[in-house]
């Protein structure tokens, strides 16, 4: 166990897991304060910076090896400005909150604090770097019951499957996941969107502001947008952005939802589920022992049959070709889980999937996304087409 004295101004940044007591003093948490004696897990790969609300304060940290701490001078000012805000929009008494920025800009931080003060629930927008739910989903979760530190505290989050980690592929649906969460979260929440502002960003994010109609809409550190939503006639206040955040290298991105990806299907159990719906597919025949997909560009044949087809244009699919898939199939409460597809076969509309849930809360459909996960768990992607034509679709690595 490690002990430091940190004094007003300064802060504590700490990075998980690790155990953080405060034995002297008090300091801030995620709008709310830690006294002396109180302790607090710090889960994130990313860390938590602690300041003291009062002169001096002394932290104990207990971690694995992963763990790491170390006294920083930036910040403070933030913190202070950030608790100004809180106030304000807490005299607002807004039921529905949507917040907008740039890249690492702190969005995912200051949502927590509104969800603390607020005591509303979180709807996390960023399909590619899901704070505390999991890649190619919309998670949500009910507001918590005690504060939290970090989003990734909200435990069991649910998903709305969206299919994909890139949201200029997906714009659309990632708009139409955001509502049906907002409706099953129960009660007000708070939309953490991703950092995709740019060019058709800013318009997607237009637009899902238009489609959600918040109460208030915070904006991290932009003036231009905030003008530009003032002008829409939303209410919006400005919040200062973190200073000098450490952005992701692309490489990281990709590597956090690797590790994502392979804590929930390294041990997952495998189901087969019959008389599936299957979501994703083109329109399909069964000719026998031979199945016939007419998609819109071409034809695709999977089967026994030899030789060439009778018809022109046809393709043939190489048996497989559904595997490694990933897939959400809906639950009995109107949400999804995350599965991995082992096999689909449409002569007894069964799929064969690997997925963390009791069969019993699955209903029979299965939705289709456009990533294959590889056997180490890299992905590769598709475009939003639907299967097996976006088999032979241009494909890029996304970040």
């Amino acid at each position: 166990m490690r002990c430091v004295k940190v004094s007003e101004g300064k802060g504590l940044w700490v990075a998980g897991p690790a155990s953080v007591e405060v034995k002297e003093g008090s300091v801030y948490g995620s709008g709310f304060e830690i006294e002396s004696g109180m302790s607090v897990l710090v889960r994130g790969e990313r860390g938590f910076t602690f300041f003291p609300s009062s002169r001096e304060a002394e932290l104990c940290i207990r971690g694995g090896s992963a763990s790491r701490a170390e006294v920083v001078g930036e910040g403070y000012d933030t913190l202070v400005e950030w608790m100004k805000l809180l106030d304000t929009v807490e005299a607002i008494k807004p039921a529905t909150v949507v917040v907008v920025g740039r890249v690492e800009s702190g969005k995912s931080t200051l949502t927590v604090w509104l969800a603390n003060r607020l005591g509303l629930g979180v709807i996390e927008g960023d399909v590619g770097q899901n704070e505390f739910g999991q890649p190619a989903c919309v998670s949500f979760h009910e507001a918590p019951s005690n504060p939290i530190l970090s989003l990734q505290d909200l435990d069991n989050p649910r998903c709305i499957f969206a299919g994909h980690v890139s949201a200029e592929k997906i714009p659309e649906i990632i708009i139409a996941a955001i509502i049906k969460a907002g409706k099953l979260v129960g009660g007000g929440y708070i939309v953490d969107t991703d950092g995709f502002i740019e060019g058709r960003g800013l318009f997607y994010k237009l637009s899902l502001i238009e489609a959600v109609q918040p109460d208030l809409v915070v904006v991290m550190g932009d003036n231009s947008l905030s003008h530009l939503l003032r002008s829409m006639g939303m209410d919006v206040i400005m919040a200062t952005a973190v200073p000098k955040p450490r952005l992701r290298s692309r490489r990281e991105r990709r590597l956090y939802r690797m590790r994502q990806w392979a804590r929930l299907f390294t041990r997952a159990n495998t189901f087969k589920m019959k008389n599936v719906e299957i979501i994703g597919l083109c329109s399909w025949k069964n000719e026998g022992d031979t199945i016939l997909y007419n998609c819109p560009k071409s034809m695709y044949i999977l089967g026994s049959r030899r030789g060439r087809s009778t018809i022109s244009g046809v393709r043939r699919l190489k048996p497989g070709w559904e595997k490694g898939l990933v897939a959400g199939v809906k639950t009995k409460l109107g949400d999804y889980r995350l599965a991995l597809i082992e096999r689909i076969d449409l002569h007894d509309n069964s799929v064969v999937v690997r997925v963390n849930a009791p069969e019993d809360i699955l209903k029979g459909e299965v939705k289709l996304g456009w990533i294959k996960l590889l056997d180490n768990f890299e992905e590769k992607h598709f475009e939003p087409l639907p299967y097996p034509e976006a088999l032979v679709s241009k494909h890029r690595t996304v970040s």
